[in-house]
């Protein structure tokens, strides 16, 4: 059982989230994190898409994280990547990513056959970065400036860098 957990900033990705928990946690080691964060320690975390929400959702519901929902539709880009599919289609990405430990999200969304690849590093904004450390005395990874073909931060139309 979790003794701490950080609060989750608006559009944080859950990715930055989990990253956040490591690097403030006791935890020796990225499989005691895994652990505690989804009683396995071979969970599978992508920058996008982790896997297994379900397990770790009921591991942070004492903190007052009690909606999956928010969780995926929030901190994740499951939004953008399922806007044009079929109601059946968003609902089994969304069971993939809730309940198993595959990548099979990916395949699922047609991301493994797209045009439109991702970017191989995390972008930020600079003005977001210093805005979060006056603010937070820490930065982290928004949803918003990971998505593929954004180039601008939304809030300040300042290049993602």
């Amino acid at each position: 059982m979790l003794g701490w957990f950080p609060k989750i900033h608006e559009d944080e990705l859950l990715y930055s989230l989990f990253a956040r928990y490591y690097n403030q946690s006791p935890n020796i080691s990225m499989r005691d994190a895994l652990f505690d964060l989804f009683n396995d320690t071979r969970a599978i975390l992508t920058p996008d898409f982790p896997t297994n929400l379900e397990t770790f959702a009921k591991q942070i519901q004492i903190f007052g994280y009690d909606n999956l929902e928010d969780l995926v539709f929030k901190h994740t880009p499951f939004n953008y990547y399922t806007n044009f599919l079929e109601e059946s289609q968003k609902e089994a990405v969304f069971n993939e990513i809730k309940n198993h430990q595959s990548q099979n999200v990916h395949m699922l969304m047609g991301i493994v056959a797209s045009t439109v690849k991702e970017t191989t590093f995390f972008k930020f904004c600079p003005t977001c970065l210093q805005k979060d450390l006056k603010n937070y005395g820490e930065s982290f990874w928004r949803v918003s400036h990971q998505l593929p073909s954004v180039f601008f931060c939304p809030e300040h139309n300042t290049g993602c860098i």
